[in-house]
């Protein structure tokens, strides 16, 4: 006796890449603007196994950032499975600039959303890279003059003055 089998298919959620387990660290230099990440730091592979299914969709929310520092990029316009899967690749927002002195770190997650609306997300942190910055001449305090005396003494001191800061902590 034969009995009839069907097998029903299920749609599998997409599949972050080796590289994307267990938290991912992504560099990037602090003041840096608009665009994608320096180095290959803020890409990350996608899979999706199930026939006939892609990648349509992916989204970056960073923690404690409601305005959305990153945009999420998908490699191929149709976001179609290849042997190596889809690349997704990070940038800044337009706009946005990170500071190293105020925000060394943020932590993000990355959400990808197939044709079938299923959804994979993974965590991973940027790390703001420290660049050395120029000081600056920020306010003046007095005078907006600084003034000497005619033929002054050594050691006399000048009325009016000026605040240098260095955005460093160094």
């Amino acid at each position: 006796m034969v009995l009839p089998l069907s097998v029903a298919n299920i749609n599998e959620a997409p599949v972050f890449g080796s590289e994307a387990q267990g938290g991912i660290l992504v560099q990037i230099p602090e003041n840096a603007q608009s665009g994608a990440f320096p180095d290959a730091s803020g890409s990350f592979i996608v899979f999706d196994f199930d026939l006939g299914d892609s990648i349509v969709s992916c989204s970056v929310a960073a923690v404690g950032f409601p305005g959305g520092l990153f945009d999420a990029s998908i490699g191929n316009s149709a976001g179609t499975l290849s042997a190596d899967g889809v690349e997704v690749t990070l940038s800044l927002a337009s706009g946005v600039s990170l500071d190293h002195e105020a925000t060394p770190t943020v932590s993000a997650q990355l959400t990808c959303t197939d044709s079938s609306q299923a959804t994979a997300t993974t965590q991973f942190e940027v790390r703001v890279v420290n660049v050395n910055e120029a000081p600056y001449m920020a306010t003046r305090v007095g005078s907006t003059e600084i003034c000497f005396g005619e033929n002054p003494a050594a050691g006399e001191l000048a009325s009016g003055a000026l605040r240098i800061d260095d955005p460093d902590v160094d």
